[in-house]
């Protein structure tokens, strides 16, 4: 080892935006084109970091976007048990497809390139209360 300073980024963890330009300006280097998986660990929406993430992730490979966010669903949409866990999954699976549309934009913004998003997994970790739950989505994004 020479010594010098070494810096391997396979991964990012957006946990605050302020955080991401204390450590950029510390370690001055430009926070592009660096990780594989970024995790958006931000609740109750992660939303304000969906830029810096897609900024992240490496333009010739892409990568995974670990999105958290808090999501509620009305309580008298389509429910078809009694507990309301269909229209809880239904509010999922919206709030997964926006945002997968909405990372697309983004990406393209971004990178002027054309990009595709896919849902790989919807997680759900706690709820909060009835119809009010902490969700994940894991997000694949690729250069097209």
């Amino acid at each position: 080892m020479d010594g010098g300073p070494c810096l391997r980024v396979s991964q990012c963890h957006v946990q605050q935006f302020r955080r991401c330009l204390q450590t950029r300006a510390a370690l001055d280097i430009q926070l592009i084109d660096i990780a594989d998986k970024v995790n958006l660990g931000l609740i109750p929406s992660s939303e304000d970091g969906w830029p810096v993430s897609c900024r992240l992730l490496k333009r010739t490979t892409g990568g995974l976007l670990h999105i958290h966010n808090v999501t509620s669903a009305l309580p008298n949409t389509a429910i078809n048990d009694a507990s309301g866990k269909k229209s809880d999954r239904e509010a999922w699976q919206v709030w997964a497809d926006d945002t997968a549309k909405h990372i697309t934009f983004l990406l393209k913004d971004i990178t002027g390139a054309q990009w595709t998003t896919s849902i790989h997994h919807i997680e759900h970790v706690k709820s909060y209360a009835p119809h009010v739950h902490h969700v994940v989505l894991d997000l694949a994004c690729r250069p097209s």
